[in-house]
């Protein structure tokens, strides 16, 4: 009788270390899915470009199409910031000149990005303005990981709601085609959409991008 009712017990208190588990891997989940956590990400992804850049020799191939997604990843990452992440969090930041100062480092960001689109990918300054653009970029992931982030965390605010806000205006970037890819090769297309969000419906019409 006792082996009969050893796997039902068995099972009971799976269920049961499972339910007490559940608060702990939902708030887990919340906090992948907040705003703070989605920006991390962007910023790895184009930590990962640049590191992959720093290994390729002069002449690659590639180069080009790598900075060309390296470059759209930023365009899209500062229009979010600027459109969503810097106006909420401007209202609960006591410390306004960090910001300042961010939005500083995306003009600059931004003026390099456009003397990439100028320039031929076999012009000597290419290589050497696409490494500018990386110090600086990492500069700034620094300045606002380290400063801003912890800040942001302390506030309290909705992060989780301003998360899902920023998500939906990313796809509208992506379905807008104003950051259509061009000649981007299969390997390198899925890192411009977040790896949480690669499998979700919304996104399979745009995985080009």
């Amino acid at each position: 009788m006792a082996s009969k009712r050893t796997p039902r017990t068995t099972s009971v208190r799976r269920k049961a270390h499972a339910t007490k588990r559940s608060p702990a891997r939902a708030a887990r989940t919340a906090r992948r899915a907040d705003v703070l956590a989605i920006l991390k990400d962007d910023h790895d992804r184009v930590k990962k470009l640049f590191r992959r850049f720093e290994r390729m020799k002069d002449g690659n191939a590639q180069m080009s199409q790598l900075v060309e997604q390296a470059c759209r990843e930023l365009e899209i990452h500062a229009m979010l910031e600027e459109e969503i992440f810097y106006p909420r969090i401007r209202e609960r930041m006591k410390e306004s000149e960090l910001l300042e100062e961010a939005e500083v480092e995306h003009e600059s960001a931004k003026h390099l990005i456009q003397q990439l689109k100028r320039l031929d990918a076999d012009d000597p300054k290419y290589a050497a303005t696409f490494s500018v653009l990386a110090e600086y970029v990492q500069h700034h992931v620094r300045e606002e990981e380290n400063e801003i982030f912890p800040r942001v965390r302390r506030a309290r605010m909705d992060l989780v709601a301003m998360g899902e806000e920023l998500q939906a205006r990313r796809k509208e970037l992506l379905e807008s085609g104003e950051f259509a890819a061009t000649g981007m090769p299969g390997g390198m297309e899925r890192e411009s959409i977040p790896r949480r969000d690669r499998d979700a419906t919304h996104y399979r019409d745009v995985a080009r991008h």
